[in-house]
C-alpha cells in the first residue's frame, strides 16, 4: 500500500483523491485494511445480468452543476452499469450515485482542507456508460475545482479594456479556447488586446493562465464612443462618424462608396452598341450598306487569304 501518511498530508493541505477500483483486475482479495481516515471499503465485484441504470442523488449537490433542467432536477441522461463494485461508508461520507437497487457507487467526503471521492466503478467503458458520456467531463471538472474556485486563474476582462501580461518582455502566446478563433505569440508589448467576447489561453514560459472576455454593455448607448478616436485603433488611421444626424448617416454612406459607380456607363455603352447595330443592319439593304459591306470582305480576304491559295 502506499504511504498512507503522505496521502493524507496532501488531502488535509487541499488536494483531492480519488480512488477508483482498477478498470482491468477484479476479484482482486485486499488484506490491509483501509487507512482510519478513510472509512470506505470496496466489496467484492457485481456483474449484473442486466445492465443497472446508475441514479444521481442529492441533487442539489455542487458536482451536478451545469447538469440539471429547469425544474432544477439532476439530469443526467440514461447511464447504465455492467459492472461494479458497491461502496461501505462511515463517517462524514455524502452518496452522490447509486445503483438501481440501492449500493452506493460515488462519494465524497471532505478530510481537512481537501476532498475524498471513492467511486465503486472504474472510469472505463467496460464498466459503465458514463466515460462515454459529455457530463463526465462536466462531473470531473466540478469534482476538481468547485471546492477551490479562487486557486483557478481566470481573469474576467471587458472586451477593448487594457490587459496586462504578468511579465514584460517575455516571449507570450494567446490563444482562443471558446468564442471568436485567435491564434496570436509575440512580445507583450505587441498585443494589442482582445477585441471580442470569448475564453482565452494565455501562456508565458511555464506560466498559464485564462481570460474570460465579455462584451461590454455600454455598446447599446448611442453615445457609447464619446471621442473622435478609438483606443484600440490607435496605431491605425480612422474616423469615428457619430449617427445622431441625417447628415451624419448620409456621411457615412458616402464614406463606404469607394469606387466610382459605372451602371449608368454600363447601359449608355448598351444603348450605344444596339443602335451601331440596328444602323448597320438596314445599310446593308441599301447601296451604301452594301458597297460597305464589299470593301470590308476584300479587306479580310486580302489580310488573311484562303490556306492553298497562291
Amino acid at each position: 500500500m502506499p504511504n498512507v501518511t503522505a496521502l493524507e498530508n496532501y488531502v488535509q493541505g487541499g488536494g483531492t483523491l480519488f480512488i477508483v477500483p482498477s478498470p482491468d483486475v477484479t476479484g482482486v482479495s485486499v488484506t490491509a485494511a483501509p487507512p482510519p481516515w478513510l472509512e470506505a471499503f470496496a466489496e467484492a465485484s457485481q456483474t449484473p445480468t442486466e445492465a443497472e441504470t446508475l441514479l444521481p442523488l442529492q441533487s442539489d449537490d455542487m458536482i451536478w452543476h451545469g447538469l440539471r433542467d429547469s425544474d432544477g432536477k439532476t439530469s443526467l441522461g440514461t447511464l447504465k452499469a455492467f459492472r461494479y463494485r458497491p461502496l461501505t461508508l462511515k463517517g462524514n461520507w455524502h452518496p452522490l450515485l447509486s445503483s438501481e437497487k440501492g449500493s452506493t457507487l460515488f462519494a465524497r467526503k471532505s478530510l481537512g482542507k481537501g476532498t475524498i471521492y471513492a467511486s465503486g466503478i472504474a472510469f472505463s467503458p467496460k464498466w459503465s456508460s458514463l466515460p462515454l458520456k459529455g457530463i463526465f467531463v462536466v462531473m470531473m471538472q466540478n469534482a476538481i475545482f468547485a471546492n477551490h474556485p479562487e486557486k483557478t486563474p481566470v481573469q474576467t476582462l471587458e472586451a477593448g479594456a487594457d490587459f496586462h501580461f504578468d511579465q514584460e518582455a517575455v516571449p507570450s502566446s494567446v490563444r482562443s479556447l471558446a468564442g471568436n478563433p485567435l491564434s496570436w505569440e509575440g512580445l507583450p508589448q505587441d498585443f494589442v488586446g482582445f477585441t471580442r467576447s470569448g475564453v482565452y489561453e494565455v501562456r508565458q514560459k511555464d506560466q498559464v493562465q485564462w481570460v474570460a472576455v465579455h462584451a461590454s454593455a455600454d455598446e447599446a448607448i448611442p453615445e457609447f464612443l464619446d471621442g473622435q478616436t478609438i483606443p484600440l485603433l490607435k496605431n491605425l488611421p480612422h474616423e469615428v462618424i457619430h449617427l445622431s444626424t441625417e447628415e451624419d448617416i448620409q456621411r457615412s454612406y458616402e464614406s463606404r462608396s469607394t469606387g466610382t459607380a459605372l451602371y449608368g456607363w454600363c447601359i449608355a455603352t448598351a444603348l450605344i452598341l444596339m443602335l451601331l447595330e440596328t444602323w448597320l443592319a438596314n445599310e446593308r439593304s441599301s447601296l451604301f450598306g452594301r458597297n460597305l459591306m464589299d470593301m470590308l470582305t476584300k479587306t479580310l480576304t486580302t489580310r488573311h487569304p484562303k490556306k492553298g491559295s497562291s
